[in-house]
């Protein structure tokens, strides 16, 4: 097979270090690493820093290494589903949660996902996991997830399930870590489930969780972004661990869309309290949402947490602040997880109970180019336009459709249709000076960039912020690549941030 070389766009710094992570086909990622940073040629029995070798050691841990792990079938779309990192425990290491919702193991589109501990190898296959868990035929198993870290518990949505009461309603299962560390077959080993209420709904793809309503149990939020027509719907699933089977249909909407192509529940986050009353307040996206006439502009509102469910809620009336496009088809929160909260523009300040921002990102601005909006704590307030965010960073190929909070106040960001395969960025905010008037683009300022080189890959359709997965006592970034069509196998690549990353 012919594997062409990475196209680097001409927007990338002039000062930077490029390596390529050697393995299968055409799953190579090239890294950049700008003004500074470790060339290095990952080979076998050894690592090549210019003319010296040496062994990765826990004295001298090799950082800006990637482990790629492939679709070994056709039709996994690995790296488009669930991509979930355990934290380390005293009895075990920490794991990688991969799901290949495509996996037709048990019947077309089944969905499995597989439970990955990460060794010495640089290539592996999906199929060479600790343990499987697969889905029933038809049901996409493994299309999102969600770590319950509090409950050692994890949710993965099963996006296509059908039951008597429709087709495709979808679902959202509940495994405890030792269920996971078992395998075998969701619907027989799952420790709950929450079953969809809308036919075609889409429910299970985002999930998020937290405690809504302030009485000390975990609940959890599910999106059914296509139900209605497209308008979408928001379900809250309270205290998870006292009654974990339920259904849709005995819960009220929390909030629905209001027109057609709204896709309310595109993508949701819950980390915490944002506003300040004491609640772990919810972020949902609706990227189809019509601003002031302007079609597809799209919006992510902040709804507190403790209001009340209503069956005639709507997406106004619930939240307390807004973020929101501001020209024809932005798709503010469109993508997989396309928003994150963190200390973005506060990295040299902040204490652990400051005010946070969020960062939301936008990949349909300027005809798909992309961008994500930073909005500081200071700026939440009302209604915040894509035009009065406190900080925006233009990129390319849909940037922004995919984001995840790093350590140090750092950001990171895909973009799938980046160059020839696909990018992910790591961007600090806090570092960048944007000059009133002038735009700020994130291959100009970011302080990573991994570059998928299969041609049309897809990197960076999902991206996630892993805990030390490689051992090498370094925090790692988790970035899929799906591929192009629903043939296609995938692979997820986890790689390490660069050599003096603040971690703090």
């Amino acid at each position: 097979m012919f594997c062409p070389e990475p196209t680097l766009p001409r927007l990338l710094p002039k000062i930077a270090i490029v390596f390529v992570v050697p393995a299968t086909a055409c799953d190579d990622v090239s890294v950049v690493f700008p003004e500074g940073g470790d060339s290095l040629d990952i080979a076998a029995g050894g690592v090549d820093v210019g003319d010296e070798e040496r062994e990765p050691s826990p004295e001298n841990p090799l950082r800006g290494s990637s482990l790629t792990i492939n679709g070994d079938a056709e039709g996994l779309q690995l790296g488009g589903g669930a991509l979930l990192a355990l934290p380390p425990t005293t009895t075990r290491p920490a794991r990688l949660l991969l799901g290949g919702y495509g996996d037709s193991t048990n019947g077309t589109a089944s969905g499995s996902l597989a439970v990955h501990t990460v060794g010495e190898e640089n290539t592996v296959g999906y199929s060479d996991a600790e343990t499987l868990m697969v889905g029933a035929a038809g049901t996409s198993f493994g299309c999102g997830g969600r770590a319950l870290h509090s409950h050692a518990m994890v949710a993965i949505g099963a996006c296509t399930r059908s039951a008597e009461a429709g087709e495709q309603m979808g679902a959202v299962y509940l495994f405890s870590y030792d269920t996971l560390e078992a395998g075998g077959v969701s619907w027989e080993q799952a420790d709950g489930r929450i079953e969809g209420a809308v036919e075609f709904g889409g429910l299970g793809r985002a999930i998020a969780s937290g405690d809504f309503d302030g009485d000390g149990a975990v609940d959890i939020i599910v999106g059914a972004p296509d139900a209605d027509g497209g308008r979408g719907r928001i379900y809250v699933h309270a205290d998870v661990s006292s009654a974990p089977w339920q259904s849709a249909l005995d819960l009220s909407p929390l909030v629905r869309g209001t027109a057609g192509d709204d896709a309310l529940g595109r993508s949701l986050l819950m980390d915490g309290d944002l506003t300040g009353d004491g609640y772990s307040d919810l972020i949902v996206c609706a990227p189809g949402w019509d601003v002031a006439g302007v079609p597809g502009a799209g919006a992510c509102g902040v709804i507190a947490g403790g209001l009340a469910d209503s069956e005639d809620a709507r997406l106004e009336d619930q939240v307390v602040s807004t973020i929101y496009g501001s020209r024809f088809g932005d798709s503010l929160g469109d993508g997989t997880q396309a928003v994150a909260v963190g200390h973005f523009l506060d990295t040299d300040r902040f204490t652990s109970d400051a005010p946070r921002s969020i960062a939301v990102g936008m990949p349909g601005s300027d005809g798909e180019a992309g961008a994500v909006l930073v909005v500081g704590p200071s700026d939440l307030d009302g209604y915040v336009s894509a035009t009065a965010a406190t900080l925006r960073i233009n990129g390319d190929g849909r940037f922004g459709h995919s984001l995840a909070a790093l350590p140090g106040g750092g950001l990171l960001v895909g973009a799938p249709e980046f160059a020839e395969g696909g990018a992910a960025f790591a961007i600090v905010p806090d570092r960048i000076w944007m000059p009133s008037g002038e735009a700020i683009h994130a291959s100009n300022v970011a302080d990573g960039i991994w570059i998928g080189a299969n041609p049309n890959g897809r990197f960076g359709t999902r991206v996630a912020t892993g805990h030390d997965i490689d051992n090498d006592r370094w925090p790692d970034v988790l970035i899929g690549a799906p591929g192009p069509t629903s043939a296609s196998p995938g692979s997820v690549t986890v790689g390490s941030l660069p050599d003096g990353w603040s971690i703090d």
